[in-house]
């Protein structure tokens, strides 16, 4: 396909891409930008082999999507692992733009919620949940006993509850 229909795909969803970046990376322009020149160079380099009845935009949200996937489980930010825990992506399936803006809204409430536990519940919670840690690898990192950081948990776990959120067993 010419160029022109890069430039015309680039006038038209370029936008929309990097919205769509900006609601994964949690709101930072630089990283969103990256991830659109990404999204862009990848459509460039597959546009010739694309049919004229091929959907482009639904190709962009696709890409986009995984790119952003992708980018998350590289960097291993908080955010990041808040929101693929609760989209439970795997990056086969992309979730819609309407999930995945309901996912962004739902990340951002739980990491405030865990923002308001005590210091040590918190940073147990933050090893627990976002980082994945298993309580025996908390107490080695803390220096903490298990029973102490067994009832960290507990205690953080029913803060959490108290304010709306549920973790489950699968965190410990």
């Amino acid at each position: 396909m010419p160029a022109q229909t890069f430039t015309a795909a680039y006038e038209r969803h370029s936008q929309r891409v990097l919205r769509l970046c900006l609601r994964y990376g949690g709101g930072s322009m630089a990283w969103a930008q990256d991830v659109t020149q990404d999204v862009f160079m990848r459509l460039l380099t597959h546009l010739p082999s694309m049919s004229d009845t091929e959907d482009v935009e639904g190709w962009l949200v696709t890409v986009t999507t995984r790119l952003c996937l992708k980018r998350l489980r590289r960097e291993k930010t908080v955010f990041g692992r808040v929101l693929l825990k609760l989209s439970g992506a795997t990056g086969e399936a992309a979730p819609a733009p309407d999930a995945l803006f309901e996912l962004h809204e739902r990340a951002k409430g739980a990491l405030a919620a865990v923002q308001q536990l005590p210091p040590k519940e918190r940073m147990v919670m933050w090893l627990l949940v976002a980082d994945g840690k298993s309580q025996t690898e908390i107490c080695q990192a803390l220096g903490f006993s298990k029973g102490y950081v067994s009832k960290l948990v507990a205690r953080g776990r029913e803060q959490l509850a108290a304010m709306g959120w549920e973790v489950g067993d699968e965190a410990s």
